[in-house]
């Protein structure tokens, strides 16, 4: 019985915008990890499973929330979505905890950007806003807004799509969900793969001057790093990719907003630089990963793209 409503799912997956198929490759990746715990270090740590007895919940009763409409379907899309971002960042941070340190693997990335710029990059932002006064605090107060911004971007997207879809067209909204769950995934995985801890930490010796925040700026600053439970979590950097991919899903449907979220996307590859937080060959990675990302999320949910013709009044 179980299995036929996973069957069910994959089959209508139109009905349930793809969740059923989203929830099945959230629990094949998590039980990949938990394998991969396993044979790295020779422990069980149920907890990597976490996500797949909410996954059969789902199942369980995807018929009784198929039936409560579009909105409830889509709300459901964000709850799995953020599961699989939260949850999943903690548990990379758990796999470095339980190996005690994974080797990092900072040298051949800092080597490029000493080569490229003569140190860290977030050196030569220090350099250009050298006693610039209130207009050094006015540029890094507006890129830690930018990454802050970075942490509602996906479901304000979501939300954006959604909107645009026409009430026949709403299951649309899966391929979205679908390519966003994939890149966090593959981002994840590389975390572990390529841990690597970023210019704060492995270049620390070159950052004895404060970043030149207003105190308001300064408070956002500390939250954002008091936040941070994995430092492993540089390559590829998950902001520049993730608000590509976002960007990119706004071109694609021809959303009116796209101009504006460009801007947003460059100002958070400036903050992840400025910040100390990357190395240019982090965001460098991060473009195709979004791009091969987008690609595979076709393959999970073989849905069309709904183009705004903005001529038309669709709201």
């Amino acid at each position: 019985m179980f299995e036929t409503n996973i069957q069910n799912a994959w089959e209508n997956y139109k009905e349930d915008f793809g969740l059923g198929r989203i929830a099945l490759f959230i629990c094949f990746f998590n039980l990949f990890l938990f394998i991969l715990c396993l044979l790295i270090f020779g422990r069980i740590y149920p907890l990597w499973l976490l996500p797949i007895p909410i996954c059969f919940a789902f199942y369980a009763f995807r018929s009784s929330i198929v039936k409560k409409g579009n909105l409830v379907i889509f709300l459901m899309n964000i709850i799995m979505t953020n599961i699989v971002i939260t949850f999943n960042y903690f548990m990379v941070g758990e796999f470095d905890r339980m190996a005690s340190m994974l080797p990092r693997r900072d040298a051949l990335l800092a080597s490029f950007d000493n080569w490229l710029f003569g140190g860290p990059v977030a050196l030569v932002f220090e350099n250009i806003f050298m006693n610039t006064g209130i207009i050094a605090s006015l540029f890094y107060d507006i890129i830690i807004v930018s990454y802050i911004l970075y942490y509602v971007f996906p479901y304000f997207v979501g939300i954006l799509y959604y909107q645009q879809l026409p009430v026949e067209k709403k299951s649309r909204i899966g391929r979205y969900f679908a390519s966003v769950i994939i890149y966090y995934s593959l981002n994840y995985l590389l975390y572990i793969i390529i841990p690597v801890t970023g210019p704060q930490y492995y270049m620390s010796e070159y950052f004895y001057n404060p970043l030149p925040f207003s105190w308001i700026g300064l408070v956002w600053y500390d939250t954002i790093n008091g936040m941070q439970t994995t430092f492993i979590d540089c390559f590829p950097s998950g902001h520049a990719g993730a608000a590509f991919l976002f960007v990119f899903w706004l071109y694609r449907i021809n959303h009116m907003y796209r101009f504006l979220f460009t801007f947003i996307w460059i100002l958070i590859m400036l903050a992840t630089l400025a910040l100390r937080y990357h190395y240019t060959l982090d965001l460098v990675a991060a473009i195709p990963l979004a791009l091969f990302s987008y690609k595979l999320g076709k393959y999970l949910l073989p849905i069309g793209v709904d183009v705004l013709n903005l001529r038309e009044n669709r709201y």
